[in-house]
């Protein structure tokens, strides 16, 4: 049986793009490979440590502690022990990133190589279906779509949030998470972040319209990017830092369609959005009204119904 140590490092060369590689290392490549896979486990959460504290707000901190916890996780069990052996035995693979890492095993791996009689039947359960379940051109497919995605997801960290610190770079990510998740946008990474991106007024993310695809991403901000997109991926973030945003815009211009929304969070110099459900509508038309300098409640069109609300919103958006 291949060692769980294994797993993880084919986890973390998918993310990398090095798969095609893994084969052919000598065991000296193999060990550097090892140490950067540790190195993007550990990267961003020692950053964290020396960074100053984005905001007091405790969203923001318990995101920033469950990346970090999760992180030094994933990297004591990538490097457990000299040998490169790890003891697999109460391990819970009940976490769902566990179960994406788990994902990452080779058709050399068959159900029957795991012993049950070692381990909790539930916890290895999930492996086994996945192990026995595999399909090496589906796999290779969604090796390919997952290295894409996750480089457009660096791509909208690196161009939306360079600057900022590491919780104000993961709530950006989570925006693009909360509109895959919703049936009101595309269900890929790469399809949400380049959404409109052919019109010169109608992209959703402005670096994908505004020129700014023409100065490639290097240096230490694009690394950074790269690690932070890793872990949003693998399901290490906590994901309720925003509170179901699917818009924001910095704090130092004014868009005309956030008055059509409900204000969700501040994180660094992102100011986050969510769309309103149906008991919030009133509040909406009172923030249009204000915005257009009327007083009351006004009514929004011809519309009178949630459903002609929600779809006079989505277009105003």
């Amino acid at each position: 049986m291949k060692s769980t140590r294994y797993i993880l490092d084919s986890s973390l060369a998918f993310l990398a793009g090095a798969l095609n590689r893994l084969v052919m290392m000598s065991a000296e490549e193999k060990r550097q490979m090892q140490q950067r896979a540790v190195g993007v486990a550990c990267a961003a959460a020692a950053a964290a440590y020396g960074a100053p504290q984005i905001t007091a707000h405790v969203s923001v901190q318990k995101t920033e502690e469950v990346f970090l916890g999760q992180a030094n996780e994933l990297a004591q069990l990538i490097n457990t022990s000299a040998d490169g052996q790890i003891d697999i035995e109460g391990i819970d693979i009940s976490k769902p990133w566990r179960q994406q890492v788990a994902y990452a095993s080779d058709s050399e791996i068959v159900p029957g190589s795991l012993t049950k009689a070692s381990f909790d039947v539930e916890k290895i359960d999930p492996v086994v279906d996945v192990i026995a379940n595999f399909s090496p051109r589906k796999q290779i497919e969604e090796v390919r779509e997952q290295r894409l995605e996750h480089l457009c997801l660096a791509e909208a960290i690196y161009y939306e949030a360079r600057s900022e610190e590491l919780g104000g770079q993961l709530a950006v990510a989570e925006v693009v998470e909360n509109r895959v998740a919703s049936d009101r946008y595309p269900d890929t990474v790469c399809d949400v972040v380049y959404q409109g991106h052919t019109r010169v007024t109608g992209c959703q993310f402005s670096f994908t319209c505004d020129g700014s695809l023409r100065r490639k991403p290097r240096g230490e901000a694009w690394d950074r990017s790269i690690e932070v997109a890793a872990f949003v991926m693998m399901g290490l973030s906590d994901k309720t830092m925003t509170g179901n945003a699917t818009h924001y815009h910095t704090d130092y211009v004014t868009p005309y369609w956030r008055s059509s929304l409900i204000h969700t969070e501040t994180i660094g110099t992102h100011i986050f959005y969510r769309i309103p459900e149906a008991e919030e509508w009133r509040t909406v038309r009172t923030q249009q009204a204000k915005a257009n300098g009327l007083r009351g409640i006004q009514k929004v069109s011809n519309v009178v119904t949630s459903d002609d609300l929600n779809k006079a919103a989505e277009k105003a958006l």
